[in-house]
């Protein structure tokens, strides 16, 4: 039988204690209170790389009542219809932009990629940024719309009634 084994079947470790004296331990127990089982989400065990009596556990805790929220990132491409030609010109000219500043002469492989992927990352942000102003806008003049309609409203029951 091999000391994995050993230790995974009987969990008894003796080591030199202090003074020349040999102790042992025994940590093959660990408990979740009934009331907090519920915020245990999962459990993960595994050997550790130094000899030892024990594995290593971990737990993962989540609050029951406060669910894990997965947000979605936000759709870049296509924008939606109000934002579509300042995101094309904005593209267009980011495009351009960049192949006017690269050099033709000096530049591997790696270089043009990770200046793409650096491009690309900023392009995203503009687009985003973009689309949010040009909501941002058209929001703007829905509220100024909805208010000036508001008062010719309020103005039509005034005339109507007095």
């Amino acid at each position: 039988m091999d000391m994995r084994e050993y230790y995974d079947n009987t969990r008894t470790y003796h080591y030199p204690g202090s003074g020349g004296v040999e102790a042992s331990a025994r940590l093959d127990r660990w408990y979740v209170s009934a009331p907090l089982v519920s915020w245990v989400a999962a459990v993960e065990v595994s050997h550790h790389v130094t000899p030892a009596d024990h594995s290593e556990v971990r737990l993962h805790l989540r609050n029951p009542s406060d669910p894990i929220r997965v947000r979605k990132s936000a759709r870049v491409y296509p924008p939606p219809p109000l934002a579509l030609d300042a995101v094309k010109e904005a593209m267009q000219a980011r495009l351009e932009r960049f192949l006017s500043e690269m050099p033709d002469e000096d530049l591997d492989a790696d270089e043009w990629a990770s200046a793409w992927d650096r491009m690309k990352v900023s392009m995203r942000k503009d687009t985003l940024r973009i689309i949010k102003q040009r909501r941002k806008a058209a929001r703007a003049s829905y509220k100024q719309r909805i208010r000036r309609l508001l008062k010719q409203e309020q103005r039509l029951r005034q005339a109507a009634a007095g």
